[in-house]
Parts: C-alpha cells; structure tokens; sequence
C-alpha cells in the first residue's frame, strides 16, 4: 500500500508539471497570435481578407482555449493525486484509459506518416518504428494505471491509514471486579446477572430521511462513501464524499473515523474526525441523516 501511494503521488507529480507546460506554452502563443491577428485586421484589411484571417484566428483560438483547459485539468487532477483524494482515483480510472487509446491511435497516425509504403527510407522507417514503439509501449501502461486504480488495493490505498483506536480497557464485573465474558449476560466468575449483553448482536444505520437501512458488520471495516463499488455503506446524497468516513468495531464499541469528507462528519450535531460512537446516536454524513442502532 505504501508504495502505492508513492506511485500515484509521483504520477500526480508528473501531471501537475503536464499541465503547467501546457500552460506556458500555450497562454503566451494565444496572447501573440490575438495581438497579430488585431494588427493585421486593423491595419492591412486586404491581406486579412485574401488569407481570411478571421476565420483562422477563430480556429486557432479553440484550439487553444480546448488545449488550456487541459492544461488545468492536468493540474488540479495532478493535485488531486499528490494528495490522495478519491474523486482522483475516480476520475483517474476514465481519464487513463482515455488518454492511452489516444495515444495509440496518434502513434498509429504518425507511423502511417513517416513511413508511406511508397516514400519510406530506412531512416524513416526506423524513426517511425520507434515512435510506434514508443507510443504503443506508454499507451498499454496508462490503460493498464487505469484498470488498476479501479481494483480493490487502489480504494484502500486512497482512503489513507486509519487513524489508531482509541485504547478500551477491559470489561470488569461490577460485583466481583472480575473479567467480562462479552458473550454473555452473567458474569462467570461470581454467576452476577447482567443488565444486558455486553456483546451487541447487530448494529445498523437507519436513514432518518429515506427509512433506509444500512448494516454496520462487527467483523469488518465499514467504508461510508457515495458511489464507491465496493463500499458497505453508500448513501445517495450528494453531499456525501466518495470516501466520506468508516466505522468500525473493536472490542465491544463502535468507532467513527472521518476521512475525506467535503461537507464534514458530525454526531449528535458536533463535529468529529474520530470518535466513539453508540446506541441512538445521530451521525451526518454532510447532509446526509442517520441514526446508529444497535441490537443487543
């Protein structure tokens, strides 16, 4: 995991310096070309006619203002990698795979180029080849980032270390001060019966608006995100984050640990980055409503 994560922040590295070398080097050309094309238009008229140089300067400008969008999506998604968000991941599985079919479609292009069957010298030939090569070798690895990011060790590897559980200390009998067995309702050195079992037997999440019921397992991490395949818990509101929080069971009690959460984690209206939490209690997820039920 650790090198994981050492690996997409490299690439959100590399990204980020795509994008900024986009930028450089198209926001200067677009400010000359503008300035030369407003020269020509108002002071030879004629010549920007007979070129049609308005037309042109239009084109030129999509291009352009398309190539500096790029250019800053490069960068807050290399941003976005460097710092581990999950909508990086999300959008890095997509935007992978795309750019790598692309890739190989314009090596394919500049080899059909360089080297015509008719016109091709073995220079040519060979420097074609080794573009093909070149392109085709670093379009599977980018297809391959992407089917990769989509796999399991990639989510856990975006959702960080979970923060350390709190220490608990261990159940005692109140009659006889001897160890609990948490299974039970009597305590088995001095047979004390116990108010309830101290070991729950399921717990939940209820959505306090939908009425919908989310299990919280007592065996497993619980990831709360929205849209997340793989998650236990994926609430539908928006204002959930794709690796919002989880909640996990350890020892007799439930603990909340808030991860990348846009729109924050509250409980019972205060907010929280790690917390114990228990029977009744009501948990937001941004917006998002629920109350922790658990079932003794």
């Amino acid at each position: 995991m650790v090198v994981l994560r050492f690996v997409y922040r490299f690439l959100g590295v590399l990204w980020a310096f795509v994008g900024i070398a986009i930028l450089i080097a198209q926001l200067p050309l677009m400010a000359v070309r503008s300035w030369l094309s407003r020269l020509i238009v108002t002071n030879l008229p004629r010549l920007a006619d007979v070129f049609d140089l308005q037309s042109v300067s239009l084109v030129l400008g999509a291009r352009e203002v398309a190539a500096i969008a790029l250019g800053v999506f490069c960068v807050f998604f290399g941003l976005g990698l460097l710092t581990l968000r999950s909508w990086a991941r999300t959008v890095g599985i997509a935007f992978h795979v795309a750019i790598g079919a692309c890739l190989a479609a314009l090596a394919l292009v500049l080899y059909a180029r360089l080297a015509p069957p008719d016109q091709a010298t073995r220079l040519t030939e060979s420097v074609a080849t080794t573009v093909l090569a070149a392109g085709g070798t670093l379009s599977v690895l980018l297809v391959a980032l992407g089917f990769q990011m989509s796999a399991s060790a990639s989510t856990d590897a975006f959702m960080g270390q979970l923060p350390a559980l709190p220490k608990t200390v261990p159940a005692k009998c109140p009659t006889c001060g001897g160890p609990l067995d948490l299974t039970k309702a009597r305590c088995p050195k001095c047979d004390t019966e116990l108010d309830v079992p101290r070991s729950p037997k399921r717990a939940k999440l209820v959505d306090a608006q939908a009425g919908r019921e989310y299990t919280v397992s007592l065996r497993k991490l619980n990831r709360v995100g929205r849209e997340m395949p793989g998650f236990e818990i994926q609430p539908e509101n928006r204002s959930v984050s794709g690796d919002h929080a989880s909640i996990e069971y350890h020892q007799g009690h439930f603990y909340l640990h808030a991860h990348d959460d846009t729109f924050g984690t509250f409980v019972n209206g205060r907010s929280t980055r790690e917390c114990e939490i228990k029977h009744n209690d009501v948990i937001q997820f941004g917006q998002a409503e629920f109350r922790f039920v658990v079932e003794y």
